[in-house]
């Protein structure tokens, strides 16, 4: 069993033994210490439909993205599709189904190859970081600043998927195109 204390100022949870603050080095004299955890540690019935209730909503919300991810890549698919169909049709005098299934093969490669540059640059970024002592040294700990590389990598990893399905939204187009027209 510890103890701990909450920072007055930025409310950080610190161990009962600091007198100050980790993140903000204000005073902790004085302040209560307060048991974790804590001795009474009962969890009820409602507490546990609570979370589950909890476990559910976040389920729902992952599906809802989820669909959400799929047709806004298929919307943007769509509009990349018209511009590719535009140029052809006005620019480069397609009139045949090959010429458009052909555009939309090479729109889908290069969406592709957007996406996996993009990925594989921030890869890189990420990876190579050479940082000097006064660049870490600004408001953010070392444990925020992971949290901050770790949300950039994710990110990279959501574009890159998105990329990859907007292409795949192109490739499907193309043979469709190519079949039916």
């Amino acid at each position: 069993m510890s103890y701990s204390v909450i920072c007055p100022s930025c409310h950080e949870k610190n161990s009962g033994n600091f007198l100050v603050c980790q993140k903000c080095q204000t005073s902790l004299l004085g302040i209560p210490r307060e048991e974790f955890p804590p001795s009474s540690l009962n969890l009820t019935t409602q507490k546990t439909d609570t979370l589950q209730k909890e476990a559910d909503l976040l389920a729902k919300i992952s599906w809802a993205k989820l669909f959400r991810l799929f047709v806004t890549s298929f919307g943007v698919a769509c509009v990349i599709g018209l511009i590719v169909a535009y140029i052809g049709s006005m620019g480069l005098d397609w009139n045949s189904r090959i010429q458009f299934s052909n555009g939309f093969f090479y729109a889908s490669v290069v969406v592709a190859a957007i996406g996996y540059y993009n990925y594989r640059n921030e890869q890189k970024i990420q990876h190579e970081i050479n940082m000097l002592y006064s660049q870490t040294t600004g408001s953010m700990d070392i444990s925020e600043r992971r949290k901050l590389w770790s949300t950039d990598e994710k990110n990279s990893y959501k574009a890159f998927f998105y990329l990859i399905l907007v292409s795949a939204y192109l490739f499907g187009f193309a043979i469709i195109i190519w079949n039916i027209f």
